[in-house]
């Protein structure tokens, strides 16, 4: 009887864990991946190009250190088209150090509008996630101040979590690098509304459901709500994550962070993960995760920015069950 009692729990248990998958998704500026613009801030040639060793380091950062399923990736330079297809010659080694199961997909852009060299991408293992479909979001560019507000295309990932016994497997993710500059509230305030208000309608175009509200809107958004003066006011306007708090995001990047990005006083949090409230329930954690060097250490910092970026990944956990 105790037999039968322990093989019947245990087909229970193998059947509940059967129905669970967890997928890490992460968004990570690796910095002119491609370009000559590597530097602080950006000049030409200041840091030597990636080497296939450092290809290697990345890779094996994302799939043995980090173990991601997903990764929204800034910065990417595309090498050229083929069949109207953008493609990376660096992104496609550090595809082939990760092995055959990883795709990536880099925004196609009209190269006489928007610069070919800060482009966004997905990284993503096909074992675990499906991207059903991806497109670039069609919004008019314009000046916002002295800025371009979308120079690097947003791009839309709809993704599926490839365990078929799971249910609500399909999920979005908004890719978004705004323009540089912290101190362009304003311009970063009109891309985010921008991309928020448009996004059902371009979700119709590409023939998925309006009611597809589990969403995550991430990226390099150059723009910090932290940061405080020596009074304790706001440095910069906290308005794009107010705005997005109403419209029912949450922001997984805090304050805690203390920063994301290699920057002067090392207190830089421009990257972000906005969660919309019907994902929040499978997110376990109340914060993303970020991994860094130690900071207080000069030359692992140093080698760092030479061989990965100048920005740190940063990471949430889905469940679905």
């Amino acid at each position: 009887m105790k037999s039968l009692l322990t093989i019947l729990l245990l087909i229970t248990f193998t059947t509940i864990w059967s129905q669970k998958q967890t997928l890490r998704i992460a968004t990570w500026n690796i910095e002119h991946l491609g370009s000559a613009g590597r530097g602080f801030p950006e000049i030409k040639k200041q840091l030597p190009a990636r080497t296939s060793s450092d290809f290697q380091m990345i890779a094996a950062l994302i799939k043995d250190t980090l173990t991601l399923d997903i990764v929204a990736v800034q910065e990417i330079s595309i090498t050229g088209f083929k069949s109207e297809t953008a493609y990376s010659k660096e992104l496609y080694q550090i595809i082939s150090y990760l092995g055959s199961d990883w795709k990536y997909y880099l925004a196609k852009i009209d190269t006489t509008e928007r610069e070919t060299e800060m482009q966004n991408a997905f990284i993503y293992n096909t074992n675990s996630a499906h991207l059903s479909k991806v497109f670039e979001m069609n919004i008019n560019d314009f000046k916002v101040g002295a800025k371009s507000i979308f120079d690097r295309v947003p791009l839309v990932g709809y993704f599926k979590a490839t365990n078929p016994k799971v249910k609500n497997e399909d999920f979005l993710i908004v890719n978004l690098h705004l323009a540089s500059g912290q101190d362009n509230d304003e311009n970063h305030i009109v891309a985010m509304i921008m991309v928020e208000q448009n996004l059902n309608e371009e979700l119709k175009a590409h023939g998925i459901s309006t009611r597809e509200y589990d969403r995550i809107i991430l990226g390099d958004f150059n723009d910090n709500p932290y940061l405080k003066d020596e009074t304790g006011n706001n440095v910069y306007l906290p308005t794009l994550y107010n705005y997005m708090k109403l419209k029912g995001y949450k922001d997984y990047v805090d304050e805690t962070f203390q920063t994301t990005r290699m920057s002067k006083n090392m207190n830089s949090i421009i990257d972000h993960i906005l969660v919309k409230e019907n994902l929040q329930e499978n997110i376990p954690s109340s914060k993303a995760t970020i991994y860094k060097p130690d900071v207080k250490n000069k030359s692992t910092l140093n080698n760092w920015r030479s061989n990965y970026s100048d920005h740190f990944p940063i990471s949430i956990e889905i469940d679905f069950n």
